[in-house]
């Protein structure tokens, strides 16, 4: 009788190590799959960023030139002041890619930046909304509406979470010279429903189909006045895909109050308490 006892309790425990060993494997091929997507995010990211990069610097090796140049008539004070503030502006948008660059390859090379916690939704959104005032231009309103508890915890990728919305935001900027960015936001399909609304100059109807193109070639960025926008929404395309979410661009109507609406969903684990 103890002999059927202690191989029942053998049995029982090889059983419990088995199951262990599983869920283990299982743990391990789960966080095997996340730190490859996480790579593939990065190499695409870090592929768009130096795209980026490439346009503001070609902007101020043309504008040096332009300054260089002994051989034609010498600038008026007016050219010469327009061509230091096209160097001025481009610099400053190199040096914001840097940082975004820096950021997401988290400087050190020693881990991913990208990384899964659990912030309050509000108080995320309105860091986003201030760092954005900063770039907007003077007197346009920036501001957040949602129906959701300023209470809600959500549970995002961080990194990814706020390139996708600054990066919506200053595309924002860059085109709305008065009127307002409005941020909106609610819960809806177990995700995350965000809207990026603007009064700024409209995307053309013939830009718009491509806006989200995975193909950043010269030939496709070249329909945008600002190329850098072009490529901007692709990074925001491919963030969003990587959330298993959507994204897409609605043009000024009379539905939409006759601004430009940018909106994407991504599902999303939140807390109501």
């Amino acid at each position: 009788m103890v002999f059927y006892g202690l191989v029942a309790l053998v049995v029982l425990l090889l059983v419990l190590m088995l199951y262990s060993l599983q869920k283990f494997r299982g743990k391990l091929r789960r966080e095997k799959a996340k730190s490859e997507k996480n790579k593939q995010i990065e190499s695409v990211y870090i592929s768009h960023i130096t795209r980026m990069l490439r346009l503001p610097l070609n902007t101020i090796d043309k504008a040096c030139d332009a300054l260089q140049d002994t051989e034609k008539a010498p600038l008026s004070d007016e050219e010469r002041e327009k061509l230091i503030k096209i160097i001025h502006m481009n610099s400053h948008e190199m040096f914001t890619y840097m940082d975004e660059l820096l950021e997401i390859t988290n400087f050190d090379g020693a881990v991913p930046a990208i990384s899964t916690i659990e912030v309050n939704l509000i108080e995320l959104v309105m860091s986003y909304r201030r760092e954005i005032m900063h770039e907007a231009k003077s007197g346009v309103l920036v501001c957040v509406q949602t129906n959701m508890s300023p209470h809600c915890k959500a549970t995002l990728n961080t990194t990814l979470f706020r390139q996708l919305v600054i990066n919506l935001l200053r595309i924002a900027a860059r085109r709305t010279i008065e009127g307002a960015i409005t941020i909106r936001y609610d819960w809806e399909r177990e995700g995350l429903h965000f809207w990026i609304e603007d009064t700024g100059k409209p995307i053309p109807d013939n830009v718009r189909e491509t806006l989200f193109s995975d193909d950043v070639s010269e030939e496709n960025i070249v329909k945008l006045e600002n190329k850098s926008t072009f490529i901007s929404l692709s990074v925001c395309k491919t963030i969003v895909k990587s959330m298993d979410g959507t994204i897409k661009a609605t043009p000024p109507s009379e539905e939409t109050g006759n601004r430009t609406v940018i909106e994407f969903w991504i599902p999303c684990y939140v807390r109501f308490d």
